[in-house]
Formats: C-alpha cells, structure tokens, sequence
C-alpha cells in the first residue's frame, strides 16, 4: 500500500466516549434478552405456547397438601412441581412431564401415570397402590418407603432409582427395567408378579383396577 493512511481522529474519541459504550452495552443486552433458535426450541419442547411470556425463573407450581382426587394433568408440564402430602387418588399425569417433583407422603392410589416422566421425582413415602405406571421414566427416582403394591409396572425404566424398603407385594413388573435399580432386595422382587420373558405386550395387560366406591 502507498501513501499514509490517515485515521479520522473521531473514531478513537467516539469508541472512548461513554455514549458509545452504552449503546453497545444496550445492544448486548438486547440480544442477550432474545431467546435463541435453541431456546426457542427447548420451548417448545417443554410446551410454552409461543404467545406464552417465557420466564425461565418461573416458580414450580405448588400443590402441596391439597385435595385432587382425580383431577387431570394429562400431558402437562410439571417440572419440580409440589404435591408433597397432596390427596392425588386417581388422578390422570398420563404422559405428563414431572421431572424432579415433590410427591413425599402423597396419596396416588390408582392414580394413571402411565408414560409419565419422572427422572429424579421424589415419592419417598408416598402411596402408588393400584396405580398405573406403564412406561413411565422412573431414572434417577426416589422411591424410599413408597408403597407399588399391585402397582402396574409393565416396560416402566427404574434406571439408578431408589427402592429402598419399597413395598411392591403383587405388583405387576413384567417388562420392567429393574436390573439397575439400587437398594432392591431379592425379597422386594420376589414378592413382584413377573413373566419368564418379561415381553411387555399391551394386549396381555389385565383390565385396571376397580375404582372404589
């Protein structure tokens, strides 16, 4: 390059200036305001509505001790929801995301929670007698103490989940995932009702349980 190039004296004095700054700075903080493709697509995932406002520091919803005997939550989005001591007989999560809620000492007898997801979801002590739990996603739970007598478990994944003095007398665990669970005793297993196979086949469940009058 020939000749000398000279530089606009105001560009050092304009990138110095605290204006200059600031609208960087706003700039900055605009962009980092919008959500990106990836979080847009989390989203969508997790099934905020795109006229939803998004607030990723939203407060888990609170359920604790309350009485909803059969109420329904299909499919709902659940995250670290509390119901710890709630009365839940035969609600409805089919499918339902409740990963890492709060179920301790609930009442979920006969409840449907079939396909539900409930890695790292809290039942220590709760009552899951009668209830169906076909399929759901138990990786990583905590079921110290919980009672699954006659609880329906065909093809449910129990992956590093805690069985600790869980009562499963008749509980129905063909198919399921129990091999990696920790604290299961023979005993517990034992007291299951299991194929030879463990074929998890739609067409061979039993009719559900008779709801109580």
């Amino acid at each position: 390059m020939t000749g000398d190039w000279n530089r606009d004296p105001k560009f050092d004095q304009d990138r110095r200036s605290s204006t200059a700054e600031h609208r960087l700075d706003a700039e900055i903080d605009q962009l980092r305001s919008e959500p990106g493709y990836l979080e847009r697509l989390f989203d969508r995932i997790l099934g905020y509505g795109s006229d939803a406002p998004r607030n990723s520091h939203a407060a888990p919803p609170i359920y604790a001790d309350q009485q909803l005997d059969r109420s329904d939550f299909t499919r709902k989005s659940l995250i670290r929801a509390d119901f710890r001591g709630a009365s839940l007989v035969g609600a409805i999560f089919t499918g339902a995301n409740l990963d890492r809620a709060l179920f301790c000492d609930a009442a979920l007898t006969e409840a449907n929670l079939a396909e539900a997801i409930l890695t790292g979801t809290v039942f220590r002590g709760a009552d899951l007698s009668g209830a169906n739990l076909i399929g759901a996603d138990f990786t990583g739970a905590d079921l110290r103490g919980a009672n699954l007598q006659g609880a329906y478990l065909w093809g449910a994944d129990f992956n590093d989940a805690d069985m600790k003095d869980a009562l499963l007398d008749g509980a129905y665990v063909g198919g399921s995932i129990l091999s990696h669970a920790r604290n299961l005793t023979l005993e517990q297993f034992r007291s299951t009702i299991h194929d030879e196979t463990g074929a998890y086949r739609l067409s061979m469940l039993p009719d559900p349980p008779s709801k109580k009058a």
